[in-house]
């Protein structure tokens, strides 16, 4: 059973870990086990909706909790207050670089307009997630396919001279996928350290970069 009839997917807890949150009351919680959403945040499985359906019908103070996307490294929480809701979102990648954003409407049993709020969240966190950047993760390519990766270090605050944070990667630079001639590397590095996210071509390969 979903919804506040299901009293067991239910329980009273803060929506907000962190010390600093501006919420200070607690709020009856849905438990999502699982993904909440398939594509996207806003692409809500069906008892999932149903639920989200019920809490507004109730039009009482809930909170989604923190639920998960299948196909993105990224989440939402939709939290009724009593006075608006709060939607926000939270988005990570490989190398740990995070983002969160938050958008606030009036109340609304619209569910277009919780996920248009959310989406509008989700925006807000790429952008903070953009500007925590501390890798710049380059593509070489030959015959138009990724044989090899080049971890370059842009951020300010990633001290660590040897690894790059996150667990997938252990070093900066070439990471060793493919057998690239001496020279040809050297000549890529240069380029890319060169300061510019520009295509460069060297012999047979290349270059792509998303940031």
């Amino acid at each position: 059973m979903s919804g506040l009839n299901g009293y067991d997917q239910w329980k009273t807890a803060s929506p907000w870990d962190d010390d600093d949150d501006d919420f200070e009351m607690d709020f009856p919680k849905l438990e999502i086990v699982g993904d909440g959403s398939h594509h996207g945040l806003t692409d809500w499985y069906p008892k999932v909706e149903e639920a989200i359906v019920e809490a507004l019908a109730a039009g009482q103070p809930f909170t989604t909790g923190w639920y998960g996307s299948k196909k993105e490294i990224a989440s939402a929480r939709i939290t009724y207050t009593g006075e608006s809701i709060v939607c926000e979102a939270s988005v990570s990648n490989d190398f740990d670089e995070a983002g969160t954003g938050s958008v606030s409407i009036p109340f609304t049993k619209g569910l277009q307009a919780i996920k248009d709020a959310i989406n509008e969240a989700w925006g807000k966190a790429e952008t903070e997630q953009d500007g925590n950047a501390q890798v710049r993760l380059w593509a070489i390519l030959k015959d138009n396919k990724w044989v090899e990766s080049y971890l370059q270090n842009i951020g300010e605050d990633w001290a660590d001279p040897e690894h790059p944070p996150g667990d997938f990667y252990e070093c900066w630079g070439f990471q060793g996928e493919a057998d690239i001639p001496e020279d040809i590397k050297a000549e890529l590095e240069r380029l890319i350290l060169s300061g510019e996210t520009t295509a460069y071509t060297v012999g047979d390969y290349s270059t792509n970069c998303d940031n």
